[in-house]
This record gives C-alpha cells, structure tokens and sequence, in this order.
C-alpha cells in the first residue's frame, strides 16, 4: 500500500507538492504522448489512479491533485484517441 504523508494545505512544501505533479500528471502524460503516437489502429492505454482520483480528504492536496488532474488528462487523451479506436481508461483501485 502506498505511504502518503499527511500535510494541511498551509504545511505544504512546494517542492513536495511538485514532485507529486511531475511523478503522477507529467510521467503520465510522456507515456500517453508517446503511447498515442506508435498505436496506429486501434488499442487500449490503461493509466492507474486510486480512489483519490475522485475523490478528496483533508490533509492530501498533494495526492488528490495530482491524481484528478491524471483523471482529466485521461479523458482527454479518450477524446483525442477514440476516432483513431484508441480507447484510454483510468484504473481506479481503493483500499
């Protein structure tokens, strides 16, 4: 199970918060753009999110960010892909 460390939004460290962005939204989004690229008819992209990626709790602004923005740059990339049969989903496990 995945260790979050629990900070109010006034306690959050920029740099934390950053690197949570770069590892969830921007990893993700190198991948799809390649991903998108090389699939030529048709596929399937499975992008893993959590139950953060709907929902938000106190204390996880860092997370919860980045997991919805990972939600949306998915449904984007369904649009993008669909008239190519590219389907693009988000995997969203909970404990």
């Amino acid at each position: 199970m995945e260790q979050r460390e629990i900070f109010p939004i006034t306690d959050l460290d920029a740099e934390y918060f950053a690197n949570l962005i770069n590892i969830n939204v921007i990893g993700t989004f190198n991948c799809l753009k390649e991903e998108m690229r090389v699939i030529k008819d048709g596929g399937s992209i499975v992008n893993v999110g959590s139950v953060a990626s709907n929902y938000a709790s106190a204390g996880v602004a860092a997370y919860v960010s980045a997991k919805h923005a990972l939600t949306g740059l998915t449904k984007v990339a369904a649009f993008e892909g669909a008239p190519r049969g590219i389907r693009v989903n988000a995997l969203c496990p909970s404990v």
